[in-house]
């Protein structure tokens, strides 16, 4: 094929997601055209989807060399230095691409992780300016915003999440949204469990304001909500509700703001039977009972950032005392064969099944230690103790600083010293847990 035929091949692979196919084209072009940074420019984009940052980052600087002022192509560089963690480089090469719209969004980003928050908001402000309908810029702001703290005008700009593409989709085919008049109401889930589970604490006043509360949330939230007694209604509905409201949108509905958290704690109750068979399967007491979740659904994004393998948690496991129980559901569990059979832990994934039997099995325990899943906001609904562990940055709803939190009082929140450094947040845990749970020490 020529150039022009290698070109249109590879857009079409593009367009159709298949980018290994792209990058083999974009780079058979950029050979056949050295000169053409066009060619440089969009393998580079390519192989960072392929998450192929290093090669990534030498095709954006090729296309750079080629067209030093082209702010796009440095925009592009600067992110592939981002992904690489060299945030100093990316910082540097995204603000000599001045007041591009792709540059400032990608400025924030790198000021964000290096934890440079009053120049992230800034760098967001300034994107906005530039170009105002920035959905996506529009959409992490409003998490900056309810990171500080400033709820009512972080609650009001998050409703631009409907602007972006995968949330359009949660919205297509639902009932117009809720004016806050009384009526039947449609409650949805959008994003993940612990995001519902999170926003639970508000169904009791929201089904008084409603006069008629269908909630419309994933499987396995349906039976803990069929445990707590609340009026309200789980598919099938029978007519759906005239108007809808958006799980998340909730906090904005009630006017939230920090001085009203936590609210009542627990706002969740366990079923007694379910919880009364957990007791027996767990058996005689042999020290503190300990539930571990180490890793989140890989799907996630940012889910390399937030899990911790295994293996790395050993150390704990030698508290004396301490009667470990895996929590793990999902690709994690494939790392519990690796265990040694000192300080063995108990697999309870294969009897749950949803999340009215995990509420069970916590309300059994004396600790939850996880990585940010939605274990612990379940843990937290329940009121039993949970230990978190955040990587730096963590997300919106921990803080930036701080070991508690302003949504579960029974949290204690664990940060890395350093971003990517595990290893010390666990020993602060090790400490605390050998001197919180371990055996009582000699006088």
């Amino acid at each position: 094929m020529d150039s022009r035929q290698l070109w249109r091949s590879a857009l079409d692979h593009a367009g159709a997601g298949q980018m290994e196919a792209a990058a083999r084209d974009f780079e058979a072009c950029a050979r056949l055209e050295p000169g053409n940074p066009d060619a440089w420019n969009n393998l580079g984009s390519a192989l960072q989807l392929l998450r192929r940052f290093q090669e990534a980052e030498a095709a954006h600087r090729k296309a750079l060399l080629l067209a030093p002022e082209h702010p796009e192509f440095r925009s592009n560089l600067g992110h592939a230095l981002f992904q690489l963690e060299r945030l100093g480089e990316a910082e540097a090469e995204l603000r000599r691409a001045g007041p591009h719209p792709d540059a400032l969004f990608n400025l924030a980003l790198v000021l964000r992780r290096a934890e440079k928050y009053e120049e992230a908001m800034a760098a967001y402000d300034a994107l906005l300016a530039a170009d105002p309908g920035h959905a996506r810029g529009r959409s992490l702001r409003a998490m900056a915003l309810l990171e500080e703290g400033r709820f009512r005008e972080g609650w009001e700009a998050y409703e631009c999440r409907w602007q972006l593409p995968e949330f359009q989709a949660l919205r297509r085919n639902r009932p117009p949204l809720w004016d806050g008049r009384p009526g039947p109401l449609l409650l949805h889930g959008e994003q993940g469990f612990g995001d519902a589970i999170q926003m639970l604490r508000f169904v009791p006043e929201l089904a008084r304001r409603a006069e008629g509360l269908c909630l419309d949330l994933d499987a396995p939230l349906l039976p803990l909500i069929g445990d707590q007694g609340w009026r309200v209604k789980l598919p099938p509905f029978r007519p759906v509700p005239g108007a809808s409201l958006p799980v998340m949108s909730l906090p904005r509905v009630m006017d939230l703001q920090p001085a009203q958290l936590p609210g009542p704690i627990p706002y969740l109750r366990a079923d007694p039977g379910k919880r009364e068979a957990w007791r027996e399967r767990l058996g005689p007491r042999r020290g503190r009972r300990v539930g571990l979740v180490w890793s989140g659904n890989p799907a996630y994004e940012s889910d390399a950032e937030r899990s911790v393998p295994l293996a790395a948690f050993a150390p704990l496991r030698l508290v004396p005392d301490l009667q470990w129980i895996s929590l793990q559901m999902g690709p994690g569990r494939d790392e519990l064969p690796g265990l040694g059979t000192e300080a063995p832990m108990l697999d309870a994934a294969p009897h749950l099944l949803d999340f009215s039997d995990t509420a069970a099995l916590l309300s059994c325990l004396d600790l939850v230690l996880a990585v940010d899943t939605a274990v612990p906001h379940l843990a937290g609904a329940l009121g039993v103790p949970t230990w978190l562990l955040l990587p730096r940055p963590c997300d919106w709803r921990w803080g930036r600083e701080g070991q508690e939190s302003r949504w579960y009082p029974g949290h204690r929140l664990f940060r890395q010293p350093r971003r990517g450094d595990w290893e010390g947040c666990l020993a602060a845990v090790g400490q605390e847990l050998a001197r919180d749970f371990g055996p009582p020490q000699p006088s």
